[in-house]
């Protein structure tokens, strides 16, 4: 889709010296989702990435997993293809994965993608349908709980991207699992990291005491409260 181009992908520029290593390491890794995955599911199961972007995170799962990544951009595939060379890629809707088999993954991830679908309820049920029992299904999406969004409104991270159709409360997120038969068995946010929140502190300074402080956290693992994160993750796993 061209609302998905290369612009849509590069909006956010990667720094370079420290903070951009940090950001490649923590970010793109999903450090702490990356470590949960190879604590709990043994080396060369199968693992979808739904909206995989530019591949990033395919790049350092598909070391230890046997790697298929799905994305609706052709510009986000092509450069996927460039980052995980080893995996599987598919351009396609992540609401239709009729190319994939029932129970044929035994891990789904979708990071900051189901606010992007206008049926996020039917990519859930696509995903427990290709899910094996007991598979686990892992994704983040806008806390609507944060302080960012209270201080932001409409300007918000979760908010100003037009491409956001299903920014949903938490509520809904859990009831939505409950009833296509998925059990949580971790839940957590992670932080303040849409700086500037003010605009009588300098940028730099949000950006070494907010935003610096979150990575080092987020890497560690150690979730923030509702109201100071800005993404909930969730792990579920498939009854």
């Amino acid at each position: 889709m061209q609302q998905y181009d290369k612009n849509y992908f590069q909006r956010y520029p990667l720094s370079g010296g420290i903070k951009g290593k940090i950001f490649s390491k923590v970010i793109r890794k999903k450090e702490p989702i990356f470590r949960f995955l190879t604590s709990n599911c043994k080396k060369g199961r199968r693992l979808l990435d739904l909206g995989c972007g530019e591949g990033y995170f395919l790049g350092f799962a598909e070391k230890y997993f046997k790697c298929v990544g799905i994305d609706i951009s052709s510009y986000a595939i092509s450069r996927a293809r460039e980052n995980a060379k080893n995996c599987d890629l598919y351009q396609g809707d992540c609401k239709k994965l009729s190319q994939f088999k029932d129970g044929s993954f035994d891990m789904v991830t979708a990071f900051d993608v189901l606010e992007h679908l206008t049926q996020s309820e039917k990519a859930i049920k696509e995903i427990k349908r290709i899910l094996k029992n007991e598979g686990l299904f892992i994704f983040s999406t806008p806390n609507l709980d944060s302080f960012g969004h209270r201080i932001k409104k409409e300007k918000w991270v979760g908010f100003k991207d037009i491409t956001h159709y299903s920014v949903r409360p938490k509520k809904e997120w859990e009831e939505t699992l409950k009833k296509n038969d998925f059990q949580i068995i971790k839940l957590f946010y992670d932080y303040l990291w849409d700086v500037p929140y003010t605009h009588f502190i300098p940028r730099p300074i949000e950006e070494l005491f907010i935003k610096l402080p979150t990575f080092i956290l987020f890497w560690l693992g150690i979730g923030s409260g509702k109201y100071l994160g800005e993404n909930i993750w969730i792990i579920a796993k498939k009854s």
